[in-house]
């Protein structure tokens, strides 16, 4: 007979993020071709697909740096955007040692990830 599972919040195995715990939004730094690369500058790939070794959590920063494969070394282009939403490996077919984040682009006023700034701002606003 096979013993019944603890109840979890999540619908999914996948979903549970597989390093618990909370910490502060950390930098990625990660290589990318150059046409992916290309692809997230000019807003069409909103998106990274990537082996989940790094602890990947929503909020955190993904440096983007293109990568020459040819010739294994960097390019002069390089972006930041902030982890968005994160679908952990093991739902949908997506194996469970990988993960797709989310890049939002990053509001200068709000380097943070809170809503601090815009606070602040919309008080700005409201006393003029």
């Amino acid at each position: 007979m096979q013993e019944p599972q603890a109840a979890t919040p999540y619908p999914f195995q996948g979903s549970v993020p597989p390093i618990q715990g909370t910490r502060p939004p950390i930098e990625h730094e990660l290589k990318c071709f150059p046409d992916y690369f290309m692809e997230v500058w000019e807003g069409r790939k909103t998106f990274e697909l990537r082996k989940n070794d790094r602890d990947f959590r929503q909020g955190d920063l993904i440096w983007l740096r293109a990568w020459n494969p040819t010739t294994q070394t960097y390019t002069t282009k390089e972006l930041t955007r902030r982890a968005g939403y994160i679908l952990y490996g093991g739902e949908f077919g997506l194996p469970v040692d990988m993960c797709i984040i989310s890049l939002l682009e990053i509001d200068p006023w709000d380097s943070d990830g809170d809503d601090d700034e815009d606070e602040a701002w919309e008080e700005f606003d409201a006393d003029a």
